[in-house]
């Protein structure tokens, strides 16, 4: 009997496991909802509800101990910045669970999990989240191509830089050594 035990182990080892939430978790941030199994999502709910109160405070302690769970920049900040602070005024119970019915292949029982959109729209209505706009995506997207370029000017430079020995002699090809049969001597 598993008495005084939480969690399921669906046949996994505990890093195997771990490993899937932490990809389920990433996911669900970024798209808002995923379907998996009902399981799953009954333990991924847990999760969930941590980080988003994890991202309520933002502090780099914060976003630090997140990053290192979901390993994750881009669902980091949305949760930080779109996620968290939608939920402000709300004591827990941050996502919902659709069951679907039986999945095809095994009859497993299948489910949607999602953050509550009724606080997600709400917060943007309220103007406590930014919606990024097309003029902002540009801007980074420039500011990112400036970087890159940035980066292989400093690449060519560097590469300019070092001797001309030195590359001389990785060009060389190696010397062979022609062996003696066993019968000549």
């Amino acid at each position: 009997m598993r008495h005084n035990t939480s969690g399921r182990k669906f046949g996994k080892t505990a890093s195997h496991r771990m490993a899937m939430f932490k990809n389920m978790a990433a996911s669900l941030i970024e798209h808002g909802r995923i379907k998996t199994t009902l399981h799953k999502a009954k333990d991924l709910r847990s999760i969930a509800d941590r980080l988003v109160t994890w991202g309520k405070t933002d502090t780099v302690f914060s976003r630090r101990k997140v990053f290192d769970f979901i390993r994750n920049k881009n669902a980091v900040q949305k949760l930080f910045k779109e996620i968290a602070p939608s939920f402000e005024n709300r004591q827990g119970g941050y996502t919902r669970i659709y069951q679907l019915g039986h999945r095809a292949g095994d009859a497993a029982k299948m489910a949607f999990i999602e953050f509550l959109h009724d606080d997600l729209l709400s917060a943007k209505v309220e103007g406590k989240v930014k919606e990024e706009t097309a003029k902002d995506k540009k801007t980074k997207a420039k500011a990112s191509s400036k970087k890159s370029e940035k980066k292989a000017v400093e690449k060519k430079a560097v590469d300019k830089k070092a001797p001309a020995k030195i590359k001389k002699t990785a060009l060389k090809k190696p010397v062979v050594r022609k062996t003696q049969a066993r019968g000549d001597k």
